[in-house]
């Protein structure tokens, strides 16, 4: 996958996940009912969580993350419709539990799903966050190879 680099170091170093989906067994829920996500869900799976539990297990990123996990800069709106703060709040505390390298969460007050498709304000101001936090990455990765 990586013709001329095959030398090269090409792991992960960072995630930044901006409303990302992280609990693919909600939408079934009772409580958090959403068919439409469901209905993708079935699809991928070839069921439900309760027809198909290895599936759903496997596309969970709860159930990956060790201490071996690359640092996460998560991106949740509290009012995001699709996505809610919660499922990002709950990968958040996975990634806590087992892995204390750099990661970080951000929930963004009364801002919805795709906020960052149009140029709002938000959207701007997200841009030098994520800036700053893959240079800190950056620099931190030049430092444990040697590199000044």
């Amino acid at each position: 996958f990586q013709p001329g680099f095959e030398q090269e170091d090409t792991r992960i170093q960072g995630c930044v996940p901006v409303y990302g989906a992280s609990d693919f067994s909600a939408p079934f829920s009772k409580k958090t009912p959403y068919p439409a996500k469901a209905g993708v869900l079935k699809m991928v799976c070839g069921g439900t969580p309760e027809t198909e539990p290895e599936c759903y297990q496997q596309i969970t990123p709860a159930n990956w993350v060790s201490k071996k996990t690359p640092p996460f800069l998560l991106l949740q709106g509290e009012t995001d419709a699709l996505i809610p703060v919660q499922e990002t709040q709950a990968f958040w505390h996975a990634l806590q539990s087992k892995n204390r390298r750099h990661s970080a969460l951000l929930t963004l007050p009364l801002i919805e799903h795709a906020f960052d498709i149009f140029p709002t304000l938000t959207a701007q101001c997200i841009v030098p966050v994520i800036e700053q936090y893959l240079l800190m990455l950056h620099e931190n990765y030049n430092k444990q190879q040697g590199i000044k």
